[in-house]
């Protein structure tokens, strides 16, 4: 399934075309020698219709989270990328774990578990210094294994939404973006998730000389990939577009709350903001707003912050 449906990587046709070559071969080695070859008139196998998809990836510092879209139903669908049904079962913690060389998603017996995967690449980028190729590796395996659960997923799912209908695929991925295309972050970004998606079909273990090589040939032979079907994006243009394009912005009842590295920002909002409950550590920004609990029963150790804000249980 994963190979059916990255196809359009290589711009070809897929069996299609491959099942007519095939008949035109056979016709030709059938030609008796000195006899001129035969006009073929063997008609192209049906080719199913098509139908655009999206895969938006927000690779984050603590958890990533990746969503399906799908133009022609008009939706857009969380994908439950860590395998469940709450809100935990759509936020999968960006980290592998390395067992022999090998990197996985799940924790095995001793493995070694890899995390801060975006910080370290990040941290190098912003201060100059060469970037390490072990960090290269973590990062580029983790978007490999990600997508690779989200396509086992998608054959259900498309299977439900467009029966008999070929996906043609779009991957998005935000990047942590200061500015626009051009800033320091994209080439790198670009240069993993060309190197993820050459990884990306079959099941073959994935592991540091593999992704190396992977890394190589997106240096050396970028043109392999059509451009045309794999998009970075800033971050702080992917927010603003949720709010221009939400069905929700006529009503007046939207608020994009950006969790990322630990922090929850809720500043700017309008007449506060109700969660059902907040845990673990980090930073909480209120600004002057309320951030009220409806059900809290969890235990948080991290630090509230703003002028006037406050928080009502």
């Amino acid at each position: 399934m994963i190979k059916r449906i990255l196809q359009w990587l290589s711009g070809g046709r897929g069996a299609a075309a491959d099942a007519n070559a095939a008949v035109r071969n056979e016709a030709l080695q059938s030609t008796a020698p000195g006899q001129p070859n035969p006009v073929i008139e063997a008609p192209e196998p049906p080719l199913c219709d098509s139908v655009d998809l999206q895969i938006g990836l927000d690779i984050g510092t603590c958890c990533t989270k990746a969503v399906l879209g799908d133009a022609e139903l008009g939706d857009q669908v969380a994908i439950p990328i860590n395998n469940g049904t709450t809100l935990q079962g759509f936020l999968l913690p960006s980290q592998v774990f390395e067992d022999h060389g090998t990197f996985r998603l799940d924790e095995t017996t001793g493995s070694v578990r890899r995390r801060n995967l975006k910080i370290r690449v990040l941290r190098a980028i912003e201060t100059g210094t060469e970037l390490e190729n072990a960090d290269l590796h973590e990062l580029t395996a983790f978007v490999v294994l990600v997508l690779r659960r989200i396509l086992a997923w998608a054959e259900g799912e498309l299977a439900r939404r467009h029966p008999n209908r070929a996906p043609v695929w779009h991957l998005n991925v935000g990047t942590p973006s200061k500015g626009g295309p051009a800033d320091e972050f994209e080439p790198i970004y670009r240069r993993i998730i060309g190197a993820a998606v050459q990884l990306v079909p079959g099941d073959a273990p994935i592991n540091r000389d593999s992704i190396e090589a992977a890394l190589l040939r997106e240096e050396t032979e970028p043109e392999w990939m059509p451009r045309s079907r794999t998009h970075t994006f800033p971050e702080s243009g992917a927010q603003l577009a949720s709010i221009m394009f939400s069905p929700y912005r006529p009503q007046g009842c939207l608020l994009v709350v950006d969790v990322g590295a630990g922090t929850l920002d809720v500043s700017g909002s309008t007449n506060g903001t109700a969660i059902k409950s907040l845990s673990g550590a980090g930073n909480t920004l209120l600004g002057n707003q309320t951030l009220t609990l409806s059900k809290a029963n969890d235990t948080y150790s991290g630090v509230l912050s703003g002028t006037n804000g406050n928080l009502s249980v």
